[in-house]
């Protein structure tokens, strides 16, 4: 339900502006989110309720962070006070570079109806709690609030390396993937982890927003580990968003501060041929039965044998979620890629790409590479052949 806020407020690089205004998401939104080695592109900095969005100058005191992070390093974003788009950069490493923007805290203050509202529409029940447990819940609401926006930027050819996209740059709430996006052509299942001050943060609403006309968004909660696995079902720019409260530092005149976090990043359109075979729509003949690479998303913060422990444990859930879709699982790769070799119905593939877990379906064309292990009759227990549908 929208809301209107009647403030006094200050909405990143908008100072002290008396205005009515919305919830308010904040985002970096390149030029283009592909681009080749020694292009420049342009970084745009805007707020609104979800897409489009208000495109914001470039105000300097409210910028503590404003940087593009690849393979060589990080660097500023540069950009005259009162640029719009705010600022723009030479591209310089292929893969995915980062963009980064940390704001300065900013004031708001809203009356009790409008704060309690908003806290419940941001997923933030437990400040309602609170409030409630002290008396407070007619009280108006006193609050601090900071940006924290990445943005991915696909760099050069999609095969490249991908750099540092999924380590944490620094801020005090931010959004990790742990997916490369360029690898979810046409959609499929996005995994992030959320991390407050460096640590994973449970528990917190995390929204996903299409900036198609049409799409509905996607929402979600963290988990113990602060990750969120997010089932895009469709190519374009996304908007994921979390916010996060805490009580705010003595003497800074609010009750509370809060934290908004968020990543825009794009998925590839899916390619003529992986369409041409019927490998995502669901209106392809049920007869037909295609076999398919199946991408996972690989457990966050392991290594060695955890890693091939938690591997393994999510292969054969897959796998079992393959069987009762009437699929079989003809091979596995468990060491330089996480994947399994799928046959199943042409008009189960929908169904499949929307398995949590799951980041990428696409033809094989029947190449399999060096590492490749195919399912024996009887493999491991989630791994054996479905029986017939």
């Amino acid at each position: 339900m929208r809301r209107l806020l009647l403030a006094s407020v200050v909405l990143g690089g908008l100072a002290g502006v008396a205005a009515s205004v919305e919830a308010h998401e904040y985002w970096l939104m390149p030029g283009r989110f592909t681009a080749a080695p020694g292009e420049r592109i342009s970084i745009a900095h805007r707020v609104g309720a979800g897409w489009p969005g208000e495109s914001l100058p470039r105000d300097p005191a409210r910028v503590r962070r404003f940087t593009l992070i690849d393979t060589q390093g990080e660097r500023p974003i540069a950009g005259a006070a009162g640029a719009d788009p705010a600022g723009s950069v030479l591209l310089r490493s292929p893969g995915l570079a980062i963009a980064v923007y940390h704001s300065s805290a900013s004031p708001l203050v809203l009356d009790a109806a409008a704060f309690e509202s908003y806290l419940r529409e941001e997923g933030l029940e437990r400040i309602v709690a609170q409030r409630a447990a002290a008396g407070a819940s007619a009280q108006p609401g006193r609050e601090r609030f900071v940006r924290h926006a990445k943005a991915l930027i696909a760099v050069g050819d999609a095969s490249a390396d991908a750099g540092p996209f999924d380590r944490p740059v620094g801020l005090d709430l931010e959004l990790v993937p742990q997916t490369d996006p360029r690898r979810l052509a046409g959609g499929g299942s996005l995994a992030v982890r959320l991390l407050h001050l460096g640590q994973p943060l449970a528990g917190v609403l995390v929204k996903a927003i299409p900036q198609a006309a049409g799409e509905a968004r996607v929402e979600r909660r963290s988990d113990a580990d602060g990750r969120v696995v997010l089932p895009l079902p469709s190519a374009g720019v996304w908007l994921v968003n979390a916010v996060h409260m805490v009580e705010a530092p003595a003497g800074s005149d609010a009750d509370w501060q809060s934290l908004w976090s968020s990543l825009t990043l794009e998925l590839p359109a899916r390619r003529a041929a992986d369409r041409a075979i019927g490998t995502v729509p669901a209106t392809a003949g049920g007869d037909e039965r295609v076999e398919l690479w199946v991408d996972l998303a690989d457990p966050a913060a392991a290594t060695g044998d955890e890693r091939r422990r938690r591997r393994a444990a999510e292969q054969a859930r897959v796998a079992g979620r393959v069987g009762e879709l009437g699929g079989e699982v003809t091979a596995v790769l468990r060491h330089a890629r996480h994947a399994l070799v799928v046959r199943i119905a042409a008009d189960k593939v929908g169904e499949l790409r929307r398995v949590p877990g799951v980041v990428r379906v696409a033809p094989t064309h029947r190449l399999h590479p060096p590492g490749l292990m195919r399912a024996p009759a009887a493999s491991a227990p989630g791994l054996m052949r479905a029986p017939a549908p």
